[in-house]
């Protein structure tokens, strides 16, 4: 068993197509152009993160995919939570 939760962004609450195919307690949305029907967290992923600082702090193992620049981000904010490089896995679509 996995001990996971994956934290969904997208820019609008109609791209949130993942939250059928997870358990609500594994699935966090993230949406940055938020309207009011949708999403959990109304912000991006890495907003949720500042927003709860010790969200990470019982997990292993960070697995980033998507833009560059929120995978910088995330990953620097990491560090300042005691990840070490090692822990930091990424894969760059965009």
């Amino acid at each position: 068993h996995i001990n996971y939760t994956l934290l969904h962004g997208v820019r609008h609450g109609d791209e949130d197509y993942l939250h059928k195919d997870f358990s609500p307690d594994r699935l966090i949305s993230c949406v940055s152009r938020r309207n009011a029907s949708s999403g959990a967290f109304s912000g991006r992923v890495t907003g949720f993160l500042r927003t709860n600082p010790d969200f990470i702090r019982d997990f292993d193992l960070i697995y980033a995919c998507g833009n560059s620049d929120m995978i910088y981000e995330l990953f620097s904010f990491a560090r300042t939570k005691g990840f070490s490089r090692e822990q930091l896995k990424a894969e760059i679509y965009f």
